[in-house]
This record gives C-alpha cells, structure tokens and sequence, in this order.
C-alpha cells in the first residue's frame, strides 16, 4: 500500500470517527424534539428515546467493533451464498426491524405526525460524505463503475438535502411531493450502489479481500447504507401522512395522548 492510499485511508477513518456519533446525536436530538412536541406522556416519551437511544448506540457500537476487528473481512473467504445471507443479515435485517417497529410503534407514529417534514430530510446532509469515494477512486482503491455512482449519488443526496428541507419549511404540497421523489430516487440510488458493490465484492477473487470489505470503508455498507434507508422509510410514511387530504398535525387518534410506548 502506497503512503498516498494510507493516508487517504486514515483520512476516511478519521472522518468516520468524527461523524457517525454527530450524526447520531443528531437524530436522537431530533427524536427527543419530536416526542415533546407529541401529546405524549412524560414517562412514554423518556421510555421510548432512552430504549432508541441504546439500540441505535448498540448497532453502532457492535458493527464498529466488528468493522475494526476485521470480522467483515472474514467474508471473502467464504462461499457466495454465505456471503450473502451475511449481507441480508448486516444489512436488509437491521433495516427492516426498525421501519417495522417504528410502524408498529403508537409513540413513534405520533411524534412523526407532529415533527416538522424538513427535520427527517435536513439531515441526510451527511450524505454529502460520499465524496470520499471519489477520492479513493482518485487514488486507484475503488473501481470506478462503482465509486463514480455512489460518490456522486451521495454528494447529489446531500448537497440537495438543506435546501429540500427549506423549502418544506411553507409545507407546500409542491414541495412535499418533491420531497417524496426525492426520497424515492435516492433509495434507488442507494440499492444501486449496494448491488454494485455486493456485485464486485464478489467478483472479488478469494485470495484477495474487497476494499468495501475492509475498515473504515465497510462501516459505509454496515452501518451508513442501512441508516439512510430507514430515515428515507420514515420520511416518506411521514410525507406520505402529510399528503393525506385534511391530516393536519394536532388532529387525528394518532395524536391522542400516548400513555405507553
């Protein structure tokens, strides 16, 4: 490995460091601002964000230590279907426990009815992140028919995110329904890099470990992929709520008042 790639390497793993507990933060910051703001009871409200706040710490916690310790590395070694049952169990399973539970979950529809439609959309911002793949394709670590796509999908997702958010702000039914569209097109965009990646991790020859598949770069398709897929689920059963001819935030059973989680 070249002093070049070893350095834009700790660059992304520094970056890393730094992003994925602000990125959280964030969102559990966002959560407890929701359920406030809900006609929820004051112990429902502390139950429900203390017992999101230690499983997303806990997903986090867990792919990291896994990442570092080069568990996900171990993959190239193993058969292409074990590989994939490992990918729908790291990736798809986490994804859909949450949307579900979140579904499922009186509080949580509650407090998506009262958050503003810019919060769930503002955030994304952190996809701006994505430029990193183009970095490391500038430096010959990833391929280009896949960094060129996720790198610019990302960068397009979160440059495009604040403004989105802003104009959600008048709670227009133009900028709801872009909104929903851009939801959409970026959950396309994300299984698209995802099937590119999956595709050329295993075309990958069983000697040789995928780059995708080594730390920092595996807490992308670990944790960061699964992560935008749920705040895009949440977003748009949110929008969708919203476009509901006479909903109106304060109105409806989901905004009675929620006596448990």
């Amino acid at each position: 490995m070249n002093s070049q790639l070893a350095q834009s390497l700790k660059f992304v793993g520094l970056l890393g460091v730094l992003a994925r507990p602000v990125i959280v933060a964030t969102i559990l910051f966002g959560l407890w601002r929701a359920l406030t703001l809900a006609r929820i009871s004051p112990r429902s409200c502390k139950i429900f964000w203390w017992a999101t706040a230690i499983l997303l710490i806990a997903w986090l916690s867990t792919v990291w230590t896994l990442a570092a310790g080069g568990t996900f590395e171990s993959f190239s070694t193993v058969s292409p279907a074990s590989e994939a049952a490992m990918v729908v169990a790291t990736l798809i399973l986490p994804v859909a426990v949450a949307l579900i539970a979140g579904g499922m979950s009186v509080t949580m529809r509650a407090a998506l009815d009262v958050a503003p439609l810019s919060w769930l959309v503002g955030v994304q911002v952190y996809r701006t992140l994505g430029f990193i793949f183009l970095r490391l394709w500038s430096h010959g670590l990833l391929p280009g028919y896949f960094a060129l796509p996720a790198g610019i999908g990302d960068m397009i997702v979160g440059v495009t995110a604040l403004p989105l958010a802003f104009a959600l702000r008048s709670d227009s039914r133009l900028a709801r329904r872009l909104a929903l569209g851009w939801n959409v097109l970026g959950i396309f965009d994300l299984i698209n890099a995802l099937t590119i990646g999956i595709t050329s991790t295993l075309a990958q020859p069983t000697s040789n470990i995928a780059p995708l598949l080594s730390y920092p770069l595996v807490m992308v398709p670990a944790f960061g992929v699964p992560l935008a897929f749920v705040l895009r689920g949440l977003s748009i059963r949110q929008l969708r709520r919203r476009v509901i001819p006479g909903f109106a935030p304060g109105r409806g059973s989901n905004l009675q008042t929620v006596g448990t989680a």
